[in-house]
């Protein structure tokens, strides 16, 4: 059984952290300085979400729809939970195969200072969005 019902519930739970980090103004700087589109696409539910950090821009996106990324992760929606609940190396499911990736490295090590910030903020925000009922209950 996969973690999300649906690419709705998908969306509330990596989208909704996402746009947290918009509302933050000090993940907010992290993220405008990485000055890219980033784009995480997901299967089982299939889900499209953009970042746009372009200088003046700040865009979270849901969908096809917008600039062609400046990179691009792909992987089971499951492997995205597991990701921003910081149970996952995507370096090591990378080389696995289990998680795609396209564009340039030098733009991925720019998103790691957002990534480790980020990553603290998501179980609470799953909690908050009724989620997840506490912190025994992760999901996975």
């Amino acid at each position: 059984m996969s973690v999300f019902k649906d690419s709705d519930q998908f969306y509330a739970c990596v989208g909704g952290l996402l746009q947290k980090i918009k509302q933050n103004p000090e993940l907010y700087k992290l993220a405008a300085d990485a000055d890219m589109v980033a784009r995480f696409r997901c299967v089982d539910p299939n889900a499209v979400i953009s970042i746009d950090t372009r200088k003046g821009v700040n865009e979270i996106r849901f969908g096809e729809e917008g600039p062609a990324p400046d990179i691009e992760l792909s992987m089971p929606a499951d492997l995205a939970h597991q990701f921003w609940m910081g149970e996952l190396n995507v370096l090591a499911e990378t080389l696995a195969g289990r998680i795609a990736y396209r564009g340039p490295l030098k733009k991925m090590i720019a998103l790691i200072p957002l990534l480790k910030p980020a990553m603290k903020l998501y179980p609470q925000h799953l909690r908050d969005i009724g989620f997840l009922q506490d912190e025994s209950e992760k999901r996975t």
